[in-house]
């Protein structure tokens, strides 16, 4: 009777239950990991080596004890004392003597059954050593980089046969590294990749919480609202002053920023988490450059209060920058010519009318010049004189004016295809010629339509 389930356990210092693996029998478990470090460790577990971290391997409910399974690919080799030829290991292993030889044969190992399995090979060692595990369903496999030493070719049978080793006899199949991946394994449903690292949690925002994103976003909109009713006063009573060469922030915009960075710092404080921390840290130091950007970049703005005076207008120093000369227009659109910018004004302002408009005139272009071609060539009245119904053989013989060589040639072309239609006619069921005949009375049908449909055209 096989195994069910092999459980790995890896534990904190505290006895915390960190990962949690289970290789299931009918599958090959391959571990997976982008730390060497990892597959490392859980190969060490799983062959009963110390490990520097606690693990705990149970075997259906029970202990797991390492020296009762088979292990290949983790330097073992066999001994040249009392060493057993290949078809004794493979027999001891449970392979019958019929399945032997071709066996062997499939698996490039053919006319070596009384070789010594001393003698071979590092890689048909690993090989022998595969298709003897591979007939104990009461052991588990554990391999390490099954096929990292394998010639190329034996690379896909090998992958199959662990495949139907382990789904066929419900054995369980652990591969603890895979450097070399066949192509049957891939994509293949038989094939359980386990990670060994944790899967990430899914969050939202800063913590993943509902009612904190909520929060968070309640207070920035305030923040907001209440930094546009700060600044609109500055806003209509600004001067369109030249720049100046004032770098003094306003009382409104910094007091507004001050706010917005110490509600993300209180915010974010209140959370004893290592993440909060760091996502608060990155915020502030977002908000604080933003804030040097916005001080140092922008145009100096006022504090609330009267306008100044026209007297004051004056004496600005021009030499910074040039002033607009008053014949220069005060955007590209000022630039066209009147007609221009009316058209383009309403093209962006209601394209809906314009592309009616353009259709309209279109149509009334077209409907003129039909006129026109109609003044100029009046149609004559034309009596419609439906044709006479033609029959089956006044279709097939109608045929315009030919010349007499042309109509020679095709009276021997009918000639020859009714000799062959004979002969076919000849061969026919009568079921197969009343379903031709009664197709050929289709086809003449249409043909008849088409033709009244346009000789009335």
């Amino acid at each position: 009777m096989g195994f069910e389930r092999l459980e790995i356990l890896r534990f904190s210092q505290n006895g915390e239950v960190l990962r949690r693996l289970v290789c299931l029998a009918g599958r090959v478990s391959v571990f997976r990991s982008r730390m060497q470090n990892n597959l490392t460790l859980y190969r060490d577990a799983i062959c009963g080596k110390p490990t520097s971290a606690r693990f705990s391997l149970l075997l259906d409910g029970s202990t797991f004890q390492p020296g009762d399974h088979n292990y290949i690919g983790f330097g073992e080799s066999f001994s040249r004392e009392n060493c057993p030829s290949v078809r004794e290991y493979l027999t001891e292993a449970g392979l019958s003597r019929e399945d032997l030889e071709p066996t062997l044969a499939n698996f490039g190992l053919g006319g070596l059954a009384s070789a010594s399995s001393a003698d071979l090979s590092p890689a048909q060692q690993t090989m022998l050593r595969m298709l003897a595990a591979s007939c104990m369903p009461n052991k588990l496999l554990i391999c390490n980089n099954p096929f990292q030493h394998l010639p190329e070719p034996w690379h896909d049978s090998l992958a199959q046969r662990l495949t139907n080793f382990a789904w066929r006899k419900r054995a369980i199949v652990v591969v603890t590294e895979l450097t070399v991946r066949p192509e049957t394994w891939i994509e293949n449903e038989f094939i359980a990749r386990l990670s060994l690292e944790p899967p990430r949690k899914a969050t939202i925002g800063f913590g993943g919480s509902e009612s904190m994103s909520a929060d968070l976003v309640a207070n920035i909109r305030r923040q907001v609202k209440e930094f546009d009713e700060s600044n609109a006063p500055a806003k209509s009573q600004q001067v369109p002053l030249a720049n100046s060469g004032s770098t003094e922030p306003s009382k409104a915009q910094a007091g507004a920023l001050r706010s917005i960075k110490d509600f993300f710092i209180s915010a974010l404080s209140k959370r004893g988490r290592a993440q909060y921390r760091l996502a608060g840290l990155i915020i502030v130091t977002f908000l604080m450059a933003a804030e040097v950007v916005i001080l140092t970049s922008g145009p100096s703005r006022p504090d609330p209060g009267p306008a100044p005076e026209p007297t004051k207008l004056a004496s600005v120093n021009v030499s910074h920058s040039p002033q607009r000369n008053s014949d220069e227009p005060s955007s590209v659109i000022d630039a066209y010519p009147a007609g221009v910018k009316e058209a383009v004004l309403r093209a962006f302002n209601s394209p809906e009318d314009v592309i009616r408009a353009r259709a309209e005139a279109a149509s009334r272009r077209s409907a003129a010049i039909r006129k026109k071609e109609q003044a100029a060539q009046p149609t004559p009245q034309v009596v419609y004189q439906p044709p006479p119904r033609p029959t089956p053989q006044s279709v097939e013989t109608e045929a315009p004016d030919l010349s007499e060589e042309e109509a020679r040639r095709r009276e021997r072309r009918k000639a020859f295809l009714e000799a062959i239609r004979r002969s076919r006619d000849e061969e026919l069921t009568d079921d197969e010629r009343e379903e031709r005949e009664a197709r050929r009375e289709r086809l003449l049908e249409a043909l008849r339509r088409h033709r009244a449909f346009r000789d009335a055209q």
